[in-house]
Protein backbone atom coordinates (compact mmCIF):
# COMPACT_ATOMS: atom_id res chain seq x y z
CA UNK A 1 0.00 0.00 0.00
CA UNK A 2 2.81 2.37 0.85
CA UNK A 3 4.41 2.05 -2.59
CA UNK A 4 1.07 2.68 -4.25
CA UNK A 5 0.54 5.78 -2.09
CA UNK A 6 4.01 6.96 -3.09
CA UNK A 7 3.18 6.55 -6.78
CA UNK A 8 0.05 8.62 -6.26
CA UNK A 9 1.98 11.38 -4.47
CA UNK A 10 4.67 11.38 -7.14
CA UNK A 11 2.26 11.31 -10.06
CA UNK A 12 4.51 13.68 -11.99
CA UNK A 13 7.37 11.16 -11.94
CA UNK A 14 7.70 8.38 -14.46
CA UNK A 15 5.82 5.58 -12.70
CA UNK A 16 5.49 3.06 -15.46
CA UNK A 17 2.52 0.86 -16.16
CA UNK A 18 4.89 -2.11 -15.89
CA UNK A 19 5.77 -1.11 -12.31
CA UNK A 20 2.10 -0.79 -11.38
CA UNK A 21 1.25 -4.16 -12.91
CA UNK A 22 4.14 -5.74 -10.99
CA UNK A 23 2.84 -4.17 -7.78
CA UNK A 24 -0.66 -5.47 -8.53
CA UNK A 25 0.73 -8.97 -9.12
CA UNK A 26 2.53 -8.82 -5.76
CA UNK A 27 -0.75 -7.77 -4.14
CA UNK A 28 -2.69 -10.61 -5.73
CA UNK A 29 -0.07 -13.15 -4.64
CA UNK A 30 -0.56 -12.29 -0.97
CA UNK A 31 -2.47 -15.00 0.89
CA UNK A 32 -6.14 -14.13 1.31
CA UNK A 33 -5.75 -10.74 -0.40
CA UNK A 34 -9.21 -11.05 -1.98
CA UNK A 35 -10.73 -11.89 1.40
CA UNK A 36 -9.69 -8.57 2.96
CA UNK A 37 -12.44 -6.47 1.37
CA UNK A 38 -11.45 -3.16 2.98
CA UNK A 39 -7.82 -3.50 1.90
CA UNK A 40 -8.85 -4.74 -1.55
CA UNK A 41 -11.07 -1.71 -2.10
CA UNK A 42 -8.38 0.63 -0.77
CA UNK A 43 -5.71 -0.86 -3.03
CA UNK A 44 -7.79 -0.66 -6.19
CA UNK A 45 -9.17 2.76 -5.28
CA UNK A 46 -5.65 4.14 -5.05
CA UNK A 47 -4.58 2.26 -8.18
CA UNK A 48 -7.41 3.86 -10.16
CA UNK A 49 -6.28 7.31 -9.00
CA UNK A 50 -2.74 6.64 -10.22
CA UNK A 51 -3.88 5.39 -13.61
Amino acid sequence: MQRLQQALEEKHSATSLKDLKHLEMEWLCQPFARHQEALYQRFYGILQQVL
